[in-house]
């Protein structure tokens, strides 16, 4: 039972990611409701939860002061019960390279939603991650959309970091509360520009040989841009791709440098995506999707069109679904889909009229 009287939100998250257990914070954050989440990341070949999915449950509970059990390292059961969210600058470290961008993601429109002035997030750890977007898709692709439906906030990078090293810091500038707008991305704009920006720091220069040549076989003419000197410590790679539209909006596509990567495959992933994106000609891109429908939720409600439902898009509707008692809406239209989110205040009226 939480400390409300109700019974706790029940989730497996056997079949889910980091992605469903940052949804649960996010939205018991916001909301007020507890939740047993059991299976944590039960398929992955890690399972349990690592250093940057604890930071974010510990993060989440300063913010509250929640009421928290299994709260620790590789742990597969996690209760969370919380307090009220008080607004406030707040710091937190991940404690190793673990994406900050993703925990900023988690926690950011909870706080600005709750915000009455100004705070600032500030979050430590790795900057450049595999299976994370990069700073530049949260500040040119995300942070855009947060404004338009009334989030008030700015992301700053202050230091650059690989996921190898640690060390970078984020911050989020809330400069006042939410003012809930309806979101409409329904209408897809054409591309006019395409760049590419390779980082190769302390590397060997046959790396961006190897990956030009694969983005050039991809993109005739693309402007690419050769970094070997950055602002960053330690050793690592990344490239980054951006297309802009005729509205000026951008997408930003990338993909991290590791090991078990070769040059060859990492610019041919992110073409790939390229490639995919263009040739859907929708306004959101299928990264950006799952990342809308949380600030959404919270905001004021609205509507867009993506190409194609991935899995971090349905653990997401899932885990709403679980808080909201509510479906996120999305119907295939002409080889696409529509998906149509409600304003949690939306869902707290339907649900005082059932209740009648």
């Amino acid at each position: 039972m939480t400390t409300s009287g109700t019974e706790l939100i029940e989730i497996d998250g056997q079949a889910g990611g980091g992605q469903l257990l940052r949804t649960a914070l996010a939205l018991s954050l916001a909301t007020g409701q507890g939740f047993h989440l059991h299976h944590i990341r039960a398929q992955r070949p890690k399972d349990g939860l690592m250093r940057q999915h604890l930071c974010c449950v510990l993060a989440a509970q300063a913010l509250c002061g929640a009421k928290v059990t299994g709260a620790v390292l590789r742990s597969g059961e996690l209760t969370f019960i919380p307090g009220v969210l008080l607004p406030r600058d707040v710091s937190f470290d991940i404690g190793s390279g673990g994406s900050t961008v993703l925990l900023m993601q988690a926690l950011s429109c909870p706080l600005a939603r709750a915000a009455t002035g100004p705070c600032t997030l500030t979050v430590r750890g790795g900057t450049f991650c595999p299976m994370a977007p990069c700073f530049d898709f949260l500040r040119l692709t995300l942070q855009p959309c947060l404004r338009q439906m009334g989030y008030q906030l700015e992301f700053v990078e202050d230091t650059p970091a690989f996921f190898t090293t640690g060390g970078g810091q984020l911050r989020c500038l809330i400069s006042g509360p939410l003012r809930k707008r309806r979101f409409e991305h329904l209408s897809y704009a054409a591309i006019r520009t395409l760049r590419a920006v390779i980082l190769n720091i302390n590397l060997d220069s046959d790396i961006v040989r190897r990956m030009t040549a694969t983005l050039r076989q991809n993109f005739a003419g693309l402007e690419i841009e050769v970094k070997t000197r950055y602002p960053i410590a330690g050793v690592g790679n990344a490239l980054l791709f951006y297309l802009e539209d005729e509205s000026g909006a951008q997408q930003v596509f990338s993909c991290i440098g590791r090991p078990v990567l070769r040059a060859e495959s990492l610019a041919q992933s992110v073409c790939d995506e390229v490639h995919g994106y263009l040739k859907a000609q929708v306004p959101v891109e299928t990264h950006l999707s799952d990342q809308l429908l949380v600030p959404l939720t919270l905001s004021g409600g609205g509507s867009f069109f993506m190409a194609k439902i991935s899995a971090h898009f349905e653990s997401c509707a899932a885990v709403i679904k679980r808080f909201t008692g509510k479906a996120v809406s999305c119907v295939a239209h002409d080889g696409h889909y529509l998906v149509n989110v409600k304003a949690t205040d939306e869902y707290e009226h339907k649900k005082e009229q059932c209740d009648v």
